[in-house]
């Protein structure tokens, strides 16, 4: 048996079991409490600006120092002395979540003992007994809260999230401290992964740019060393050794350079073929002006930062330059992967300076390349930097997904539609 629900003249269905709150549809057994129910002290950091010592052994924190659920401590966060803490020590414990209220709303930590005087754009929420912090701490990350604070701002240049309307803010709660625990536990699981995937990947980001400084430097020699710091064992597939012979050369003398002659308005929403703009999204169209291999970047806007590479029928924007029809002996994928890490100062360098800066033929025309001597050797570095950005590539698709799986469960778990306990 159903019950129905009539809000704003629509029919809302709710199961058996289950009732229609603020905060949405969640079991009869669960309550919606405020922040206020369930803690015994909310309150925020000092307002003034206390005197910094550099031999201070505590630091002063704000809601900018709150990631990912911890404070985020380094060598830029200021530090007060043994005395300084003593005036403006607030009352934390290993109850206490914190929340940045000012500028960046919503970001949370919880407190670990660290040794902190806390600034005014954090706030911190002494739990009771009664609940998880950890389950708070997932609450307080969902999409329901986040548009709640959004209504509770107030501030013209920079947000401020009130303590009154944090005390407010309403909170669906399972009536067992066994099921609340139940529920985060299952979470940080799933946030435990992901953030183990995401320092891998970051890892992964490291040693290929670490890479990129070596293969593409005429003075490093050994290009199965590079790969093997990312990749164990293949060291028979990659034995070929640098060159002192390598030559450089102008991007003018190995390659033609233009501009599309293009805009915007050709672009349709399922076009056949990708239409190259002045961003790092690709558009579509029902036409093409190249067909083969080519390096596209922009000239105007987002210069010497967003690099395609393509090898089939595409066109381009007026204000993007393509690079192409490489000459013998000069592998296009190794041109790219040289662009990529070094084109971007030489193009901030040389950009024309106006209302939106802008790059000139000449400013590609004279930018200098270091080859190796063989195309072997050029393949083989372009070889090993795809092959990591392919294993980066299908890192952050699985980080997506997990990112996916943990969104999934939020909804399920902290609304009762899938009960744990």
């Amino acid at each position: 048996m159903e019950k129905k629900l009539t809000i704003d003249n629509s029919q809302l269905t709710i199961k058996k079991g289950y009732k229609n709150t603020e905060v949405g549809v969640i079991p009869e057994d669960w309550e919606v409490e405020t922040l206020e129910d369930m803690t015994y002290r909310i309150g925020d950091g000092i307002h003034t600006t206390p005197k910094y010592s550099n031999e201070g052994e505590y630091y002063f924190v704000n809601g900018n120092n709150l990631l990912n659920g911890k404070i985020a401590i380094n060598d830029n966060t200021k530090r007060v002395s043994k005395d300084e803490f003593a005036i403006h020590q607030r009352d934390l414990n290993n109850s206490t979540v914190l929340i940045s209220i000012n500028g960046t709303i919503g970001n949370i930590a919880f407190y670990s003992g660290e040794n902190i005087v806390l600034g005014k754009s954090a706030a911190y929420l002494n739990l009771s007994k009664k609940v998880d912090k950890n389950l708070i701490y997932q609450v307080l990350q969902t999409e329901f809260i986040s548009r709640f604070f959004d209504n509770e701002l107030t501030g013209s240049t920079i947000k401020n999230l009130g303590l009154t309307s944090i005390r407010n803010t309403p909170i669906p709660l399972p009536p067992t401290k066994a099921e609340q625990t139940a529920i985060a536990t299952a979470l940080s699981d799933a946030d435990a992964l992901i953030n183990s995937l995401s320092t891998l990947i970051a890892k992964k980001r490291n040693i290929k740019q670490g890479a990129m400084q070596k293969l593409l430097n005429p003075d490093f020699k050994d290009l199965h060393d590079v790969h093997d710091s990312s990749k164990s064992g293949n060291q028979d597939n990659h034995k070929n050794q640098g060159s002192d012979k390598w030559e450089v050369k102008k991007l003018g003398e190995i390659a033609e350079i233009y501009t599309g002659k293009k805009n915007n308005q050709d672009k349709v929403e399922n076009g056949q073929y990708p239409f190259f703009v002045r961003s790092q999204t690709v558009e579509r169209i029902n036409s093409y002006s190249y067909d083969g291999e080519a390096i596209l970047i922009p000239g105007e806007g987002n210069i010497g930062k967003i690099f395609h590479y393509i090898n089939g029928k595409f066109d381009y924007h007026q204000r993007v330059y393509k690079i192409s029809d490489f000459q013998a002996g000069y592998f296009g994928k190794y041109i790219y992967r040289y662009l990529s890490e070094y084109f971007g100062r030489h193009a901030m360098e040389n950009s024309v300076k106006a209302t939106v800066d802008s790059l000139r033929l000449p400013t590609f025309q004279v930018f200098e390349i270091p080859f190796p001597p063989t195309m072997e050797e050029q393949v083989e570095i372009a070889t090993i930097l795809s092959d990591m950005d392919a294993e980066i590539q299908s890192l952050e698709t699985k980080l997506e997904k997990y990112k996916e799986i943990k969104l999934g469960m939020m909804q399920n778990l902290l609304t009762g539609k899938i009960r744990l306990v």
